[in-house]
Protein backbone atom coordinates (compact mmCIF):
# COMPACT_ATOMS: atom_id res chain seq x y z
CA UNK A 1 0.00 0.00 0.00
CA UNK A 2 1.13 3.79 -0.82
CA UNK A 3 2.59 6.07 1.96
CA UNK A 4 2.25 9.04 1.99
CA UNK A 5 6.00 9.51 3.15
CA UNK A 6 8.62 7.57 3.05
CA UNK A 7 11.88 8.39 5.04
CA UNK A 8 14.75 6.42 3.17
CA UNK A 9 18.19 6.14 4.03
CA UNK A 10 18.41 7.24 7.75
CA UNK A 11 19.38 5.62 11.16
CA UNK A 12 17.12 4.90 13.33
CA UNK A 13 17.25 5.39 16.78
CA UNK A 14 14.98 3.52 19.05
CA UNK A 15 14.45 4.24 22.86
CA UNK A 16 16.04 2.50 24.79
CA UNK A 17 17.00 0.02 22.36
CA UNK A 18 19.17 0.23 19.47
CA UNK A 19 20.03 2.04 16.57
CA UNK A 20 18.87 0.66 13.11
CA UNK A 21 19.24 1.56 9.29
CA UNK A 22 15.68 0.91 8.00
CA UNK A 23 12.98 3.26 5.89
CA UNK A 24 10.17 4.50 7.62
CA UNK A 25 6.96 4.96 6.21
CA UNK A 26 4.54 7.77 7.02
CA UNK A 27 0.66 7.68 6.42
CA UNK A 28 -1.74 10.62 7.11
CA UNK A 29 -0.23 11.45 10.62
CA UNK A 30 1.14 8.38 11.49
CA UNK A 31 3.94 5.71 11.08
CA UNK A 32 2.46 2.86 8.77
CA UNK A 33 5.35 0.75 8.96
CA UNK A 34 9.47 0.10 8.76
CA UNK A 35 10.98 -1.38 6.05
CA UNK A 36 14.22 -2.97 5.21
CA UNK A 37 15.82 -0.51 2.68
CA UNK A 38 15.92 -3.22 -0.16
CA UNK A 39 12.11 -3.27 -0.11
CA UNK A 40 10.29 -1.29 -2.97
CA UNK A 41 7.58 0.93 -0.94
CA UNK A 42 5.52 2.92 -2.96
CA UNK A 43 5.56 6.88 -1.84
CA UNK A 44 4.04 10.16 -2.57
CA UNK A 45 7.13 11.77 -1.39
CA UNK A 46 10.43 10.82 -0.60
CA UNK A 47 12.92 12.10 2.08
CA UNK A 48 16.46 11.15 1.81
CA UNK A 49 18.14 11.62 4.89
CA UNK A 50 21.66 9.15 4.03
CA UNK A 51 24.38 9.89 6.98
CA UNK A 52 21.57 11.34 9.73
CA UNK A 53 19.96 9.96 12.22
CA UNK A 54 15.98 9.75 12.79
CA UNK A 55 14.99 10.63 16.36
CA UNK A 56 11.28 10.31 17.68
CA UNK A 57 10.30 13.97 18.06
CA UNK A 58 11.69 15.69 21.16
CA UNK A 59 9.32 16.42 23.48
CA UNK A 60 9.79 19.07 26.78
CA UNK A 61 7.89 18.49 29.41
CA UNK A 62 8.59 21.23 31.37
CA UNK A 63 8.16 24.85 29.76
CA UNK A 64 6.95 27.79 31.60
CA UNK A 65 4.99 30.24 28.63
CA UNK A 66 3.38 33.28 29.74
CA UNK A 67 5.38 33.83 32.40
CA UNK A 68 6.63 37.14 32.00
CA UNK A 69 5.07 37.72 28.50
CA UNK A 70 1.92 37.59 26.77
CA UNK A 71 1.68 33.65 26.74
CA UNK A 72 0.14 33.53 23.03
CA UNK A 73 3.22 35.38 22.05
CA UNK A 74 5.31 33.12 23.62
CA UNK A 75 3.31 30.14 22.20
CA UNK A 76 4.46 31.65 18.64
CA UNK A 77 7.52 32.56 19.28
CA UNK A 78 9.02 29.75 21.29
CA UNK A 79 7.02 26.99 19.15
CA UNK A 80 8.62 28.03 16.30
CA UNK A 81 12.24 27.88 17.95
CA UNK A 82 11.20 24.25 19.80
CA UNK A 83 10.54 23.27 16.24
CA UNK A 84 13.94 24.42 14.88
CA UNK A 85 15.43 22.39 17.87
CA UNK A 86 14.09 19.19 17.35
CA UNK A 87 10.75 19.44 19.65
CA UNK A 88 7.64 18.41 17.70
CA UNK A 89 5.81 18.46 21.77
CA UNK A 90 5.62 20.23 24.90
CA UNK A 91 4.13 20.64 27.90
CA UNK A 92 3.65 24.10 29.61
CA UNK A 93 3.80 24.51 33.02
CA UNK A 94 0.42 27.15 34.26
CA UNK A 95 -0.92 28.36 37.39
CA UNK A 96 -3.07 31.13 38.60
CA UNK A 97 -5.49 31.76 41.60
CA UNK A 98 -8.47 31.83 39.36
CA UNK A 99 -10.83 29.20 38.74
CA UNK A 100 -8.97 26.71 36.30
CA UNK A 101 -12.47 26.09 35.28
CA UNK A 102 -13.49 27.15 31.36
CA UNK A 103 -10.14 29.26 32.09
CA UNK A 104 -7.89 26.52 30.49
CA UNK A 105 -9.74 25.07 27.64
CA UNK A 106 -10.07 29.10 26.47
CA UNK A 107 -6.35 29.42 26.68
CA UNK A 108 -5.70 25.55 24.43
CA UNK A 109 -7.80 27.40 22.31
CA UNK A 110 -6.27 30.66 21.58
CA UNK A 111 -2.99 29.07 21.91
CA UNK A 112 -3.88 26.21 18.97
CA UNK A 113 -4.20 29.24 16.74
CA UNK A 114 -0.53 30.29 17.24
CA UNK A 115 1.52 27.18 18.13
CA UNK A 116 3.71 25.22 15.30
CA UNK A 117 4.19 22.22 17.43
CA UNK A 118 1.77 20.34 19.62
CA UNK A 119 1.60 20.71 23.54
CA UNK A 120 -0.53 20.14 26.82
CA UNK A 121 -0.42 21.95 29.83
CA UNK A 122 0.71 21.15 33.56
CA UNK A 123 -1.20 23.09 36.35
CA UNK A 124 -0.46 24.30 39.78
CA UNK A 125 -2.60 23.61 43.31
CA UNK A 126 -2.64 26.86 45.06
CA UNK A 127 -6.14 27.23 46.87
CA UNK A 128 -8.53 25.39 48.64
CA UNK A 129 -10.71 26.16 45.77
CA UNK A 130 -8.26 24.20 42.83
CA UNK A 131 -9.12 21.21 45.32
CA UNK A 132 -12.70 21.78 45.43
CA UNK A 133 -12.61 21.72 41.52
CA UNK A 134 -10.15 18.92 40.86
CA UNK A 135 -12.41 16.14 39.63
CA UNK A 136 -14.05 18.61 37.72
CA UNK A 137 -11.40 20.22 36.27
CA UNK A 138 -9.87 16.95 35.10
CA UNK A 139 -12.66 15.87 33.07
CA UNK A 140 -13.10 19.35 31.46
CA UNK A 141 -9.26 19.79 30.85
CA UNK A 142 -7.59 16.42 30.42
CA UNK A 143 -4.93 17.96 32.40
CA UNK A 144 -3.41 14.75 34.42
CA UNK A 145 -0.16 16.29 35.36
CA UNK A 146 -0.21 18.96 38.12
CA UNK A 147 2.70 20.91 39.74
CA UNK A 148 3.29 21.07 43.64
CA UNK A 149 5.08 23.63 43.97
CA UNK A 150 7.34 23.84 47.35
CA UNK A 151 8.91 27.12 47.13
CA UNK A 152 5.78 28.52 48.08
CA UNK A 153 5.52 26.65 51.43
CA UNK A 154 3.23 28.99 53.30
CA UNK A 155 3.53 31.68 51.29
CA UNK A 156 0.76 31.44 48.49
CA UNK A 157 -1.30 34.21 50.35
CA UNK A 158 1.42 36.62 49.98
CA UNK A 159 2.70 35.65 46.66
CA UNK A 160 -1.01 35.05 44.94
CA UNK A 161 -3.08 37.10 46.76
CA UNK A 162 -5.65 33.93 47.87
CA UNK A 163 -7.64 34.24 50.84
CA UNK A 164 -7.70 30.41 50.72
CA UNK A 165 -3.99 29.11 50.10
CA UNK A 166 -2.53 25.92 50.47
CA UNK A 167 0.28 25.20 52.84
CA UNK A 168 2.14 23.01 50.32
CA UNK A 169 3.73 21.49 53.20
CA UNK A 170 5.00 18.07 54.05
CA UNK A 171 1.47 17.08 55.27
CA UNK A 172 -0.48 18.78 51.99
CA UNK A 173 1.60 16.93 49.68
CA UNK A 174 1.44 14.05 51.21
CA UNK A 175 -2.85 14.14 50.81
CA UNK A 176 -2.34 14.97 47.10
CA UNK A 177 -0.42 12.04 46.22
CA UNK A 178 -2.33 9.68 47.79
CA UNK A 179 -5.53 11.83 46.69
CA UNK A 180 -3.92 11.74 43.03
CA UNK A 181 -3.34 7.72 43.78
CA UNK A 182 -7.22 7.37 44.49
CA UNK A 183 -8.55 8.94 41.59
CA UNK A 184 -6.34 7.26 39.41
CA UNK A 185 -2.94 5.83 38.80
CA UNK A 186 -2.10 8.21 35.29
CA UNK A 187 -2.30 11.10 37.79
CA UNK A 188 0.91 12.77 37.91
CA UNK A 189 2.24 14.80 41.20
CA UNK A 190 5.43 16.73 39.27
CA UNK A 191 7.25 18.42 42.63
CA UNK A 192 9.50 21.49 42.89
CA UNK A 193 12.06 20.21 45.65
CA UNK A 194 13.07 22.42 47.90
CA UNK A 195 13.56 23.04 51.88
CA UNK A 196 12.43 26.52 52.28
CA UNK A 197 13.33 26.41 56.13
CA UNK A 198 16.88 26.14 54.82
CA UNK A 199 16.48 28.22 51.84
CA UNK A 200 14.70 30.98 53.44
CA UNK A 201 18.09 30.98 56.04
CA UNK A 202 20.30 30.83 53.66
CA UNK A 203 18.73 34.03 51.84
CA UNK A 204 18.41 35.98 55.04
CA UNK A 205 22.32 35.28 55.29
CA UNK A 206 23.36 36.55 51.78
CA UNK A 207 21.53 39.68 52.49
CA UNK A 208 23.08 40.47 55.71
CA UNK A 209 26.22 40.31 53.46
CA UNK A 210 28.75 41.16 51.69
CA UNK A 211 27.71 40.12 48.73
CA UNK A 212 28.93 41.02 45.44
CA UNK A 213 25.95 40.21 43.18
CA UNK A 214 27.02 36.77 41.08
CA UNK A 215 26.03 33.30 40.41
CA UNK A 216 27.84 31.91 43.18
CA UNK A 217 25.55 34.06 45.85
CA UNK A 218 22.81 32.92 44.46
CA UNK A 219 23.88 29.51 45.18
CA UNK A 220 24.70 30.56 48.70
CA UNK A 221 20.59 31.08 48.62
CA UNK A 222 19.92 27.85 47.89
CA UNK A 223 22.70 25.41 48.22
CA UNK A 224 22.85 22.11 47.24
CA UNK A 225 21.67 20.23 50.66
CA UNK A 226 18.05 21.95 50.39
CA UNK A 227 17.13 20.21 47.54
CA UNK A 228 18.78 17.08 48.30
CA UNK A 229 16.38 16.96 52.13
CA UNK A 230 13.37 17.80 49.75
CA UNK A 231 14.28 14.72 47.66
CA UNK A 232 15.23 12.60 50.49
CA UNK A 233 11.66 13.15 52.02
CA UNK A 234 9.47 13.41 48.67
CA UNK A 235 10.67 9.88 48.05
CA UNK A 236 9.72 8.95 51.70
CA UNK A 237 6.14 10.39 51.39
CA UNK A 238 5.69 8.50 48.04
CA UNK A 239 6.84 5.46 49.56
CA UNK A 240 3.85 6.18 52.69
CA UNK A 241 1.23 7.17 50.40
CA UNK A 242 1.44 4.35 48.14
CA UNK A 243 2.13 6.12 45.29
CA UNK A 244 3.95 5.57 42.13
CA UNK A 245 3.08 8.46 40.03
CA UNK A 246 5.59 11.23 41.65
CA UNK A 247 8.14 12.98 39.27
CA UNK A 248 10.87 15.39 40.81
CA UNK A 249 11.51 18.39 38.54
CA UNK A 250 14.69 19.84 37.33
CA UNK A 251 17.23 18.31 39.52
CA UNK A 252 20.14 20.54 40.23
CA UNK A 253 21.98 19.37 42.88
CA UNK A 254 25.16 16.32 43.29
CA UNK A 255 23.85 15.89 46.88
CA UNK A 256 20.14 15.19 45.40
CA UNK A 257 22.42 12.80 42.93
CA UNK A 258 23.98 11.18 46.27
CA UNK A 259 20.90 10.60 47.67
CA UNK A 260 19.42 8.55 44.91
CA UNK A 261 22.15 7.06 44.59
CA UNK A 262 22.48 5.60 48.48
CA UNK A 263 18.26 5.54 48.16
CA UNK A 264 17.59 3.72 44.72
CA UNK A 265 15.88 0.77 46.04
CA UNK A 266 13.75 3.98 47.44
CA UNK A 267 13.66 5.36 44.25
CA UNK A 268 12.75 2.05 42.49
CA UNK A 269 10.08 1.11 45.01
CA UNK A 270 7.71 4.09 44.35
CA UNK A 271 8.51 4.43 40.27
CA UNK A 272 9.35 8.24 40.83
CA UNK A 273 11.09 9.62 37.74
CA UNK A 274 13.64 12.48 38.13
CA UNK A 275 14.29 14.92 35.33
CA UNK A 276 16.92 17.44 35.46
CA UNK A 277 17.88 20.26 32.68
CA UNK A 278 20.17 21.65 30.00
CA UNK A 279 21.22 24.87 32.47
CA UNK A 280 21.72 22.52 35.71
CA UNK A 281 23.94 20.44 33.37
CA UNK A 282 26.18 22.20 31.35
CA UNK A 283 26.46 25.73 33.78
CA UNK A 284 27.68 26.50 36.87
CA UNK A 285 28.89 29.29 39.24
CA UNK A 286 31.62 30.27 37.06
CA UNK A 287 29.86 30.30 33.95
CA UNK A 288 30.50 33.82 31.84
CA UNK A 289 26.87 34.71 31.72
CA UNK A 290 26.92 35.41 34.99
CA UNK A 291 23.34 36.46 36.74
CA UNK A 292 21.53 36.30 32.92
CA UNK A 293 21.65 32.19 34.52
CA UNK A 294 19.86 33.25 37.82
CA UNK A 295 17.15 30.12 38.28
CA UNK A 296 15.28 28.65 41.00
CA UNK A 297 16.98 26.48 42.33
CA UNK A 298 20.13 27.87 41.41
CA UNK A 299 22.63 26.43 39.42
CA UNK A 300 25.57 25.10 41.64
CA UNK A 301 29.20 23.90 40.93
CA UNK A 302 31.34 22.28 38.21
CA UNK A 303 31.01 19.58 40.84
CA UNK A 304 27.20 19.35 40.96
CA UNK A 305 27.20 19.01 37.17
CA UNK A 306 28.85 16.49 36.36
CA UNK A 307 27.16 14.17 39.67
CA UNK A 308 23.97 15.34 37.50
CA UNK A 309 25.89 13.58 34.42
CA UNK A 310 27.06 10.70 36.65
CA UNK A 311 23.10 10.18 37.45
CA UNK A 312 22.39 10.09 33.83
CA UNK A 313 24.17 6.87 33.35
CA UNK A 314 23.46 5.49 36.07
CA UNK A 315 19.78 5.32 35.37
CA UNK A 316 19.10 7.93 38.41
CA UNK A 317 18.01 10.60 36.43
CA UNK A 318 15.22 9.64 33.20
CA UNK A 319 14.03 12.73 31.75
CA UNK A 320 15.52 15.67 29.69
CA UNK A 321 13.28 19.00 30.60
CA UNK A 322 13.91 22.65 29.72
CA UNK A 323 11.98 24.69 31.99
CA UNK A 324 12.35 27.13 29.70
CA UNK A 325 11.71 30.32 30.82
CA UNK A 326 11.22 33.13 27.97
CA UNK A 327 11.96 36.89 29.61
CA UNK A 328 12.17 39.47 26.66
CA UNK A 329 14.30 41.88 26.32
CA UNK A 330 17.49 41.49 27.83
CA UNK A 331 16.40 44.88 29.70
CA UNK A 332 13.56 42.95 31.64
CA UNK A 333 15.60 39.71 32.36
CA UNK A 334 18.17 42.49 34.18
CA UNK A 335 21.57 40.43 34.99
CA UNK A 336 23.89 42.87 37.43
CA UNK A 337 21.86 43.20 40.46
CA UNK A 338 21.21 39.56 42.33
CA UNK A 339 18.00 40.78 44.04
CA UNK A 340 16.39 42.89 40.71
CA UNK A 341 17.43 39.69 38.33
CA UNK A 342 14.39 37.79 37.11
CA UNK A 343 14.47 34.30 37.12
CA UNK A 344 14.47 32.31 34.44
CA UNK A 345 15.28 32.22 30.85
CA UNK A 346 15.03 30.17 27.62
CA UNK A 347 17.11 27.72 25.68
CA UNK A 348 14.55 25.25 24.28
CA UNK A 349 15.90 25.91 20.79
CA UNK A 350 19.76 24.44 21.82
CA UNK A 351 18.47 21.79 24.59
CA UNK A 352 18.45 18.75 21.91
CA UNK A 353 22.45 20.20 20.77
CA UNK A 354 23.36 20.17 23.74
CA UNK A 355 22.33 17.39 25.13
CA UNK A 356 23.82 15.69 21.79
CA UNK A 357 27.23 17.48 22.01
CA UNK A 358 27.88 17.28 25.75
CA UNK A 359 26.25 13.98 26.49
CA UNK A 360 26.77 11.91 23.53
CA UNK A 361 30.15 13.24 21.91
CA UNK A 362 32.01 14.13 25.34
CA UNK A 363 30.27 11.87 27.75
CA UNK A 364 29.74 8.69 25.53
CA UNK A 365 25.68 8.64 26.41
CA UNK A 366 24.20 6.29 23.77
CA UNK A 367 22.14 7.65 20.98
CA UNK A 368 18.95 4.92 22.23
CA UNK A 369 19.84 6.39 25.93
CA UNK A 370 19.32 10.06 24.61
CA UNK A 371 16.16 9.39 22.63
CA UNK A 372 14.86 7.87 26.08
CA UNK A 373 15.79 10.73 28.07
CA UNK A 374 14.56 13.23 25.67
CA UNK A 375 11.17 11.49 24.06
CA UNK A 376 10.14 8.92 25.47
CA UNK A 377 10.80 9.00 29.21
CA UNK A 378 8.69 12.27 29.12
CA UNK A 379 5.90 10.74 27.06
CA UNK A 380 5.25 8.08 29.67
CA UNK A 381 5.38 10.05 32.65
CA UNK A 382 2.85 12.82 30.75
CA UNK A 383 0.40 10.38 29.49
CA UNK A 384 1.00 10.75 26.01
CA UNK A 385 2.46 7.38 25.15
CA UNK A 386 2.28 5.68 22.59
CA UNK A 387 1.02 8.36 20.28
CA UNK A 388 4.21 10.83 20.81
CA UNK A 389 7.52 9.66 22.01
CA UNK A 390 7.45 5.77 20.73
CA UNK A 391 9.25 4.44 17.31
CA UNK A 392 6.12 2.40 16.40
CA UNK A 393 3.53 1.39 14.06
CA UNK A 394 0.99 3.82 14.92
CA UNK A 395 2.65 6.79 16.82
CA UNK A 396 2.35 9.99 15.88
CA UNK A 397 4.86 10.33 12.87
CA UNK A 398 7.05 13.08 14.78
CA UNK A 399 11.02 13.11 13.77
CA UNK A 400 13.48 14.99 15.02
CA UNK A 401 16.37 14.57 12.10
CA UNK A 402 20.00 14.94 13.17
CA UNK A 403 23.18 15.74 11.73
CA UNK A 404 25.42 14.00 13.99
CA UNK A 405 28.74 16.01 13.05
CA UNK A 406 27.39 19.20 12.49
CA UNK A 407 28.98 21.78 14.71
CA UNK A 408 28.03 25.17 15.51
CA UNK A 409 28.33 27.98 17.99
CA UNK A 410 25.23 29.15 20.45
CA UNK A 411 25.09 32.79 19.88
CA UNK A 412 22.01 35.24 20.67
CA UNK A 413 21.25 35.79 17.33
CA UNK A 414 21.07 32.27 15.97
CA UNK A 415 17.28 31.54 14.59
CA UNK A 416 17.16 28.56 17.62
CA UNK A 417 17.13 31.19 20.30
CA UNK A 418 13.98 32.92 21.12
CA UNK A 419 15.21 35.98 23.19
CA UNK A 420 18.02 38.66 22.44
CA UNK A 421 20.56 36.71 24.83
CA UNK A 422 21.63 33.22 25.51
CA UNK A 423 23.10 31.87 28.96
CA UNK A 424 25.17 29.31 26.54
CA UNK A 425 26.41 32.16 24.42
CA UNK A 426 29.81 31.23 22.69
CA UNK A 427 29.65 27.64 23.19
CA UNK A 428 30.58 25.39 20.33
CA UNK A 429 28.12 21.92 20.70
CA UNK A 430 28.47 19.17 17.78
CA UNK A 431 25.39 17.24 16.55
CA UNK A 432 22.12 19.33 15.22
CA UNK A 433 18.66 18.43 13.91
CA UNK A 434 18.52 19.63 11.00
CA UNK A 435 14.81 18.29 9.71
CA UNK A 436 11.83 18.13 12.03
CA UNK A 437 8.59 16.27 11.63
CA UNK A 438 5.19 17.01 12.86
CA UNK A 439 2.61 14.50 12.58
CA UNK A 440 4.07 13.38 9.33
CA UNK A 441 4.59 17.37 8.16
CA UNK A 442 7.84 18.69 7.75
CA UNK A 443 7.56 21.77 9.59
CA UNK A 444 11.81 22.84 10.02
CA UNK A 445 14.53 22.23 7.59
CA UNK A 446 17.73 24.41 7.30
CA UNK A 447 17.03 26.44 9.78
CA UNK A 448 13.91 27.69 8.68
CA UNK A 449 10.03 27.09 9.84
CA UNK A 450 8.04 25.79 7.66
CA UNK A 451 5.25 24.94 9.19
CA UNK A 452 2.50 27.66 10.19
CA UNK A 453 1.62 28.87 12.97
CA UNK A 454 -1.93 27.18 14.60
CA UNK A 455 -0.85 23.99 13.07
CA UNK A 456 -0.13 22.87 16.90
CA UNK A 457 -2.95 20.55 18.66
CA UNK A 458 -3.88 20.64 22.13
CA UNK A 459 -3.31 17.22 23.98
CA UNK A 460 -5.89 15.76 26.39
CA UNK A 461 -5.24 12.86 28.16
CA UNK A 462 -6.92 10.13 29.35
CA UNK A 463 -7.25 9.01 33.22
Amino acid sequence: MEVDLLITNGNVVFPGRDVQRVNIGVRGERIAGFYDPQEQVPAKQVLDVSGLYVFPGAIDPHVHLGIYNDYLEDFEIDTKCAALGGYTTIVNYYRHKETYLGTIMEMASKAEERSTIDFAFSLGLLRQKHWDEFEETLKETGVTSWKFYRQYERKVDKTFGVEDPLLLDDAELLETMRRFWRISERLLVCIHSENMDFANRCMEEVKRGPISHTLEDHHRTSPGYAEADSVLQNLFLAKVAGSRNVYIVHLSAGESVEILRRCRWLLEETGTVVETTPHYLNLNIHSPCGLLAKVGPPVHTEWDSEQLWAGIKEGLITAYGGDHIPVRPLEKKGGKDLWSTKLGFGGIGVAFSLMLSEGHHKRGLSLPHIASLISEQPARSFGLYPKKGAMQVGADADFAIVDLNLEREITADMPEVSEDYTVYEGMRTKGWPVITISRGEIIARDRQVIGKPGRGRYLRRDY
